[in-house]
């Protein structure tokens, strides 16, 4: 039981973690976003983006993407651009953010060993 509430945190703790880099984007471009709006996205996002690409393969994933511009444009208050540089900040904020954490580890490993 003890483990499986830990790996429980673990999972919400990197979900949360995963739904900053999305949040700041929109806030950058001065869009209209809660924290639970952002969550919300992302879960039915991925959802949608899953079984479409179960069931389409590579075109379901690009009609999954298409539909997410969509999302961002309507519900964070973004124009078309501003709904793709979103799309990009996310994935760069991301990148930096995992890259940061691989890097954190790698350095706290070492310094165990």
């Amino acid at each position: 039981m003890g483990i499986a509430l830990v790996l429980l945190l673990i999972i919400f703790a990197v979900f949360i973690i995963g739904t900053l880099p999305l949040y700041l984007a929109v806030h950058v471009l001065g869009g209209e976003a809660s924290f639970i709006k952002i969550i919300v996205v992302k879960v039915v996002g991925a959802v949608v983006a899953a079984v479409l690409t179960i069931f389409l393969d590579l075109m379901g994933a690009l009609i999954a993407g298409v539909l997410m511009l969509f999302v961002y444009k309507l519900l964070f208050e973004l124009s078309f651009f501003k709904a793709i540089i979103a799309w990009v900040l996310e994935a760069v904020f991301m990148g930096v953010l995992v890259f940061l954490i691989s890097y954190l580890g790698i350095a706290a490993i070492g310094g165990i060993a």
